[in-house]
């Protein structure tokens, strides 16, 4: 189960829980393995966001890793998707990335490999403004409902 951080005034209701993968220089030992473990990446330096404000990615990959045993070491500090791949493609250092992102980042000298269980998860919301009962913010959260359970039927 997902648990969602209150934030004072705001309203959110989870649309998915997007896995994350790790996002490795082609040239890394352990970029052809078809999963690896967290805390395989230990010695690795990761490419990160900045860490505030919170929540963040870095937040969410952080405490991963300290589940895993071990804190990340920062290589480097991005603020976009694009700048980390191609600092990972450098080999700079190695992250993780969300796994829809690392379909589309396909070709540009960077391996995304599956995480062993467990899986690093981060929770996709949507947001609104607490008081805000318009038509609008009904018929979006009907919408979003309806994907939800769209995308969890087995196909």
């Amino acid at each position: 189960m997902t648990l969602l951080l209150a934030e004072a005034g705001l309203a959110q209701r989870l649309i998915l829980d997007e896995p994350y993968v790790a996002a490795l220089p082609r040239a890394h030992p352990l970029a052809s393995r078809s999963d690896i473990a967290l805390a395989e990446l230990s010695d690795d330096a990761f490419v990160l966001y900045p860490a505030r404000p919170e929540p963040s990615v870095t937040g969410l990959i952080v405490t991963a890793c300290q589940v895993a045993g071990f804190t990340p070491r920062l290589a480097q500090e991005v603020l976009h998707l694009q700048t980390a791949i191609g600092l990972i493609a450098a080999g700079v250092g190695v992250s993780l990335v969300p796994e829809a992102a690392a379909r589309a980042q396909t070709g540009r000298g960077v391996a995304y490999v599956p995480l062993a269980a467990p899986s690093v998860m981060a929770p996709l919301t949507i947001a609104w403004r607490d008081e805000d009962v318009s038509p609008a913010v009904q018929r979006l959260l009907d919408i979003a409902t309806r994907w939800r359970e769209t995308a969890a039927a087995p196909a």
